[in-house]
């Protein structure tokens, strides 16, 4: 049996308190060695309080452009005002942003017709304005004291274009981080709740010996019930994410992994 690498990743590392806790508890169950930051969370001073200065995890700057939740919301940190709304706060979900940014430049395709400069300074803008919210991001969880090594996006941002991919390289090319979108996810599987029995069986679908497995650890706790999606009842997803908080604290994770022959690993150690 070939032993699958394996990148086990604890996202939204700020997003709320619970959620930090959560994250603690998973890494300090041994299973989470990467955790994902992210510089707007409304608690993201808590998660470094909770998580920094650790030197058995990887750290990492998550990418985050856009606030799906229908109760909890948060925007820029330069407060630009391309991919938010009339409130400050960033757009629910990518293609938002992505038909926002698009409707600007038509926009600016008129003014086009009559100068032809004043058209192409319209669309440079809104590529510097969202690059530019993205550095300051990165900047910000330096500032606080993370020692960022690898960089990832929430909702694979970068497929909306607008040079974020481009930026991010760059940032990583600036930094010496590591971005690797290319790696796959574990599969997922027609299973019933997030337990043992389903990562067995995640395990059981693979066929190559790298994956990521991305997890969002929180608790059914006030906090983390006002995480809600438009179409899905309220409270679904903290008691979502209090079963991946207890699966990755389960003590029979162990014995799963030398079951399927599993690593642990750090992005900075691939």
């Amino acid at each position: 049996m070939q032993k699958i690498h394996l990148i086990t990743r604890a996202d939204d590392a700020g997003s709320c308190r619970s959620a930090n806790e959560a994250i603690l508890e998973a890494v300090e169950a041994g299973i989470t060695k990467n955790v994902s930051f992210m510089a707007c969370g409304p608690e993201i001073e808590h998660a470094v309080e909770l998580l920094g200065g650790r030197d058995d995890i990887a750290y990492g700057f998550h990418v985050w452009l856009n606030a799906e939740w229908e109760d909890v919301k948060w925007g820029p940190i330069r407060g630009f005002s391309i991919a938010a709304d009339k409130d400050g706060y960033f757009l629910p979900f990518p293609n938002d942003t992505k038909v926002r940014v698009e409707n600007e430049i038509r926009m600016g395709e008129e003014e086009w017709k009559l100068n032809d400069v004043r058209f192409q300074f319209d669309v440079d803008d809104y590529y510097m304005e969202i690059q530019s919210e993205i550095r300051v991001q990165l900047d910000y969880l330096k500032e606080l004291g993370l020692p960022i090594s690898y960089i990832d996006e929430h909702m694979g941002i970068s497929w909306i274009g607008f040079g974020i991919r481009e930026e991010i390289i760059g940032l990583c090319e600036r930094d010496d981080l590591v971005y690797r979108p290319d790696i796959s996810s574990l599969p997922n599987v027609d299973f019933e709740g997030e337990d043992i029995s389903c990562l067995d069986a995640r395990f059981k679908a693979t066929n190559l010996n790298q994956y990521v497995w991305v997890t969002h650890p929180g608790k059914d706790e006030p906090d983390m019930q006002n995480f809600n999606l438009v179409g899905k009842p309220k409270g679904v997803v903290a008691k979502e994410r209090d079963a991946e908080r207890r699966l990755l604290t389960d003590p029979r994770l162990p014995e799963l992994f030398k079951k399927w022959n599993v690593k642990v690993v750090r992005y900075d150690q691939i």
